[in-house]
């Protein structure tokens, strides 16, 4: 694929504290059909206009971190309005924390880093033109 989306992380160390990214936008018109494309360095929980895209827990999964990182696809298309907020939880997770199974130099390298969000909404209008709101440097983090 063709990610338009860049890896963001908050502006400074937020600690413990699962940071929270938030980007508000207005629709351009009638959406005829939306889809949410999200993945975290931790896991997330994403919220568009307050409500849960999904009832998947703990995503993305656990995973080999040195090959892979999963990402999800939602519908969304009920819940992008006029005026929208996305919210993103983001914490620690198995990429980020403490495995007891798993004490290496790799893991323990990973447990300092910030917490990451990358994510795309794809919009399609009624009139059929296309818009993609992304994460990038525009995205607010917030305490949780």
């Amino acid at each position: 694929m063709n990610w338009k989306a860049k890896w963001i992380k908050p502006v400074e160390d937020m600690g413990d504290v699962a940071p929270k990214f938030v980007k508000a936008f207005a629709a351009k018109g009638e959406v005829k059909e939306a889809f949410l494309t999200v993945t975290a360095q931790g896991i997330y929980d994403a919220r568009i206009n307050d409500k849960r895209v999904s009832d998947y827990v703990l995503a993305p999964g656990f995973t080999a971190y040195t090959h892979r990182l999963q990402y999800q696809t939602y519908d969304v298309t009920e819940f992008v309005q006029q005026q929208n907020r996305i919210e993103v939880l983001v914490g620690k997770g198995w990429y980020r924390s403490r495995l007891l199974w798993c004490s290496c130099p790799f893991q323990e390298e990973m447990q300092k880093n910030p917490a990451g969000l990358f994510l795309e909404l794809a919009i399609t209008y009624a009139d059929g033109s296309h818009e993609i709101i992304c994460s990038d440097e525009s995205w607010q983090a917030e305490e949780s």
